[in-house]
């Protein structure tokens, strides 16, 4: 996917499909498609989860490189991270997300911001079928929409020749670009159609079980029932608050206006609604004049709800393609039942939500390409797992165990897929992240203390938070995961040029020995070279 010249080309826009007045692609018959697909998702418990657990696993655990979580993007202090979370958000929920990128007079990106997926619109194509605009409106698709409030944005594209000839152009109301990236498909060639919008009526469905139940609730009747009362409804009531004094008379006598129907009518108000379902009525009479009380004909069993809802909840897991165990729905089964189960589906969202994250990561490199003072390499976005191996093992006790006992340990703990024939291991395989090691030199301790004394009595900005916890776990001597060790080596050896500036004038320099220096690269070296031999 190239992103240095994003001009949308898409085929011509119908009349149908034109907003004249807006001047604007529809999305959706009404103009008013995210908005319904939002309130959808709210709505539907069972897929307000499946898409939480879709997001989260989107938005992964950061990225390989800590500082770019940290870096900042725009004048109000927003992170790089923000950005990602907000887009990992906008495409689980629409399948498309926007931002908006402004410049500098050289032609450099230096900020950019969220825009909400929901409030741009494409601008309508010229005859080519090439779409140079994204309008931008809160209020699209609702009754609050003006005209005036609509600001029209050019389409992302950074060449600095572009950027310079807008700027000319537009002078002071240059607002800068808007990256648009949406998934479409065969039936929706403008905008996004999740796939998941195919459980529409299953999401309608899961809304209105809610309702049901919370209807019988509020009436306080778990069955509805008919009364058979004898009595005329229409006779005046006796009872004493429905008389009125007759002053020609002297005393009360029965309303006309307040009927038996009236007065049954306020009585039964205090055996209605959830929080009087404890009141008793108690009834004296004859035989022949006490009510009746029949059950209403009805075909609301909890064993037909119950399949109503194990249905429901299994077409919206399937349609947004969430294993239900990981979304915390699954009927009959706890979190901790199955681990196998947990293991797999984790790994089945990771591989399902790989296509996205590939997508994230190009537009991100190429952004940060064009970022002034931004030095990244291309982004990596680090696997969510949200129920991490807790068991560690001490690498002397591996090293002291059979190799059946290792084989069936990898089997049974990881995800880790062993080959048929498996020559004997000194070490732990590369990709079996609960072996730890802490052997590293002295040398590399003293270098990452110097660099955090640096910081704290400099009061220096370098780095991120995480950055500098990992520096402390050096200090203290904490042991190691071979995928921290990994990422050590990859930062030491990308930012090894630094190692002999000064730590006022680069924080690079200050950053290369807070993770341990060159003793530290050395050892991380040795230490990946023994455990993929």
């Amino acid at each position: 996917m190239n992103l240095s010249v994003q001009n949308l080309i898409r085929q011509p826009a119908t009349s149908t499909q034109l907003d004249w007045d807006k001047e604007t692609i529809r999305y959706g018959e009404n103009d008013n498609f995210p908005l319904r697909l939002a309130r959808l998702v709210k709505n539907s418990p069972t897929t307000s989860s499946c898409i939480d657990t879709k997001i989260g696993f989107i938005e992964g655990a950061g990225f390989s490189d800590e500082r770019l979580a940290d870096f900042k993007v725009n004048s109000q202090k927003q992170r790089f991270g923000d950005i990602h979370a907000y887009n990992a958000e906008s495409y689980g929920i629409f399948e498309g997300f926007a931002l908006n990128v402004k410049y500098n007079v050289e032609g450099l990106i230096t900020e950019i911001y969220s825009v909400p997926f929901e409030h741009c619109r494409l601008g309508k194509p010229d005859d080519k079928g090439v779409i140079t605009s994204i309008k931008v409106n809160p209020y699209f698709g609702t009754a609050e929409y003006r005209k005036t409030q609509t600001k029209s944005y050019d389409v992302y594209n950074p060449d600095p020749k572009v950027v310079l000839a807008q700027q000319a152009k537009q002078q002071k109301d240059y607002k800068g670009q808007i990256l648009y990236i949406a998934n479409t498909s065969p039936l929706s060639r403008f905008y996004p159609s999740p796939n998941y919008y195919s459980a529409e009526n299953w999401m309608i469905v899961d809304e209105a079980i809610g309702g049901f139940h919370r209807h019988n609730i509020e009436n306080g009747f778990f069955q509805s029932v008919l009364l058979r009362v004898i009595g005329d409804p229409n006779a005046p009531s006796t009872h004493p608050a429905d008389q009125k004094w007759n002053e020609d008379t002297n005393q009360y006598e029965p309303d006309p206006t307040k009927t038996n129907a009236y007065r049954f009518n306020i009585e039964m108000q205090n055996f209605s609604g959830w929080n009087k379902a404890g009141n008793t009525l108690t009834l004296w009479g004859n035989k022949d004049e006490v009510p009746e009380i029949q059950a209403f004909p009805s075909t609301t069993n909890s064993e037909l709800f119950r399949t109503l809802q194990d249905l429901t909840t299994e077409q919206i897991a399937r349609a947004t393609m969430v294993p239900s165990v990981l979304a915390n729905i699954q009927s009959g089964a706890s979190l901790g039942g199955d681990g196998n189960n947990i293991r797999a589906s984790v790994k089945l969202m990771q591989q399902r939500v790989a296509k996205t994250q590939a997508l994230l990561e190009r537009v991100y490199t190429e952004l940060l390409s064009h970022f002034k003072g931004a030095s990244f390499a291309e982004v990596d976005i680090i696997n969510y797992n949200p129920y991490p191996e807790k068991d560690q093992l001490d690498p002397l006790i591996w090293e002291a165990l059979p190799q059946e006992t290792k084989l069936a340990w990898i089997k049974k703990n990881t995800e880790f897929e062993i080959p048929d024939v498996v020559a004997p291991q000194p070490a732990a395989p590369s990709n079996f992240s609960n072996v730890f090691y802490a052997d590293y030199p002295q040398k590399a301790k003293d270098n990452a203390k110097r660099a955090l004394n640096f910081k704290t009595q400099m009061g220096s900005k370098c780095g991120g938070k995480n950055g500098w916890l990992m520096c402390q776990d050096i200090i203290d001597g904490k042991p190691l995961s071979y995928k921290s060790i990994r990422r050590i080596y990859n930062y030491l050896n990308k930012t090894e040029s630094f190692q002999n500036y000064i730590f006022t004038d680069s924080c690079e320099a200050v950053l290369f020995h807070a993770w341990g220096g060159k003793e530290m690269l050395s050892w991380a070296k040795s230490k990946i070279d023994s455990i993929n031999e």
